[in-house]
């Protein structure tokens, strides 16, 4: 797995990841506020239902605030509340994205990407706690280029991997991979 040389391909995998029902509001492109991802008790550490309960948060807060940037054509920056959700190359890599979405003028005219199933995976990288597989087909979502030229997603699984930054579980690092279904 080569998660380093991820950003370009990684741009249309993680653009169409998106779940169902995640839209921005007709006012607000990019959301501000999300519901905060539940941290578990110090006490106790958290089971693996528990940790993959949260990781479907974060993953939701992720692409929900990636289906607004989309449809705004990207950003010179990630807006703040990404940093509830992410870090590291998964921070790195979807700012290297969306700038690109805005320097080439690409924007989201939907559908939004069905998601087709997500699981725990039984996998660990570079010490996270948790791993998500995602399958979403992309297959009806059409992104339009500055040229007025339109192409289509295609079905992908997504690999997300998560562990604990102050207290709080994000995304650090992603892999992909295109498939004919899911």
């Amino acid at each position: 797995m080569k998660l380093s040389h991820v950003a370009m391909a990684f741009a249309l995998i993680v653009a169409l990841g998106v779940l169902p029902g995640c839209a921005s509001t007709p006012d607000d492109r990019v959301p501000t506020q999300l519901a905060s991802t539940p941290t578990p008790s110090v006490s106790t550490p958290p089971s693996k239902d528990e940790l993959y309960a949260q990781a479907k948060v974060v993953y939701e807060g992720i692409n929900k605030l990636q289906l607004a940037l989309q449809r705004a054509g990207g950003a010179d920056e990630l807006p703040p509340a990404f940093s509830e959700f992410v870090t590291g190359e998964v921070a790195t890599d979807l700012t290297a994205i969306y700038r690109k979405w805005k320097a080439d003028g690409t924007v989201s005219l939907g559908p939004e990407p069905r998601l087709m199933w997500i699981r725990p995976l039984d996998k660990t990288l570079q010490g996270s706690v948790v791993a998500l597989g995602v399958c979403t087909d992309g297959s009806d979502t059409r992104l339009r280029q500055a040229d007025g030229s339109v192409s289509m997603g295609r079905p992908v699984i997504n690999y997300y991997f998560f562990k604990f930054f102050d207290g709080r579980l994000k995304a650090f690092a992603a892999d992909f991979k295109y498939v004919d279904q899911c």
